[in-house]
């Protein structure tokens, strides 16, 4: 048997998640800036950039050229405009911490389950045609095990998912392997 621990930000067990006879080895549950960079690192990137450099370069620029009410009105509309953005900001972090919470990740003898607020995928071990890595020195990172088709803007696209923003990914990406090594 593996030595896999369970996450330590998920101390109880998603045991509603269980079919009769079947053994968990290790559950988690996503960090939650992992999974809003993995799902959104598009969104994010270009918000930052698109409105925190030119509201900075927008503030040097009046405190240096103007004076008087020119300078309050440049000031406050530039302050509005950071609101605006960090309010959109912390708005997607919150709807993504809301969908964290109620996400669980399990690991069972007999297949790989993640539960999120728009389903449940079970995978068996033995239908997991892929396990990639995704993790830096520390072992946090992503297990993509599952590969599936979503319908956008500018057609079909293949999207792959699994455990995403785990602790242990490197030793959950192993014992996956293990298992699916033994089916």
């Amino acid at each position: 048997m593996t030595e896999l621990k369970p996450d330590r930000g998920m101390p109880w067990c998603p045991a509603h998640l269980l079919e009769p006879g079947e053994t968990a080895i290790w559950w988690g549950r996503p960090n939650l800036v992992r999974y809003m960079l993995r799902q959104n690192i598009w969104l994010v990137a270009p918000m930052v950039l698109c409105f925190s450099v030119p509201i900075g370069v927008a503030m040097i620029w009046l405190l240096r050229n103007t004076t008087g009410w020119l300078l309050v009105g440049g000031a406050l509309f530039s302050f509005i405009v950071a609101y605006l953005f960090w309010a959109s900001f912390l708005g997607l972090a919150d709807k993504y911490r809301n969908e964290v919470k109620s996400m669980a990740y399990l690991l069972t003898d007999r297949r790989a389950i993640i539960e999120k607020p728009s389903g449940i995928v079970s995978i068996a071990h033995a239908s997991v045609k892929f396990i990639d890595l995704e993790a830096g020195a520390s072992g946090k990172g992503n297990v993509l095990f599952h590969e599936y088709w979503v319908d956008g803007g500018e057609g079909r696209s293949l999207v792959s998912d699994g455990f995403i923003g785990i602790a242990n990914a490197d030793a959950v990406a192993r014992e996956m392997s293990r298992l699916k090594a033994a089916t």
